[in-house]
């Protein structure tokens, strides 16, 4: 009887005359329970639990409205929560729903203020994980100083 050693990529039999056993479709004992999780391969499809995504906003396209005042109660349980449209072919549009936390929502406003009172120029930094439901989870905004004025 042959062995079947995973790290090395040889083909081996367990005779001459055997067909050869192949590594990569061989099945391996499953993984120790203190791993990270092992996604599942069907075919050709991977699946995920997200996306990173990262888009670059114009400073100006901020609403200030949205944003819960200061000393409101349970603000801090709050999400201020942007319904953000993408545009795709034959008129359809992906929407998706961005929360985030008030306190990040005002620093990114006082940062853009700060900013524009110095006469210098910004942009809004937005990242979060998209999942399949249209949901960006963990979403941040952060601000950058743009060279053109």
């Amino acid at each position: 009887m042959a062995t079947l050693s995973l790290k090395k990529k040889t083909v081996i039999s367990d005779t001459a005359e055997s067909t050869p056993i192949n590594p990569v479709t061989a099945t391996t004992a499953p993984a120790a329970t203190n791993s990270k999780p092992v996604k599942k391969y069907h075919g050709d499809t991977v699946l995920l639990d997200s996306i990173k995504i990262s888009v670059v906003l114009p400073a100006d396209s901020i609403p200030y409205e949205i944003c819960p005042p200061v000393g409101l109660s349970h603000s801090s349980k709050m999400k201020v929560i942007w319904k953000l449209a993408v545009p795709e072919e034959a008129g359809k549009t992906l929407w998706l729903t961005v929360p985030f936390s008030p306190t990040n929502y005002r620093r990114t406003l006082n940062k853009i203020d700060a900013l524009k009172a110095e006469g210098k120029a910004c942009i809004v930094l937005l990242q979060g994980k998209l999942q399949g439901d249209g949901v960006v989870k963990e979403a941040g905004l952060t601000v950058h100083e743009s060279k053109s004025a």
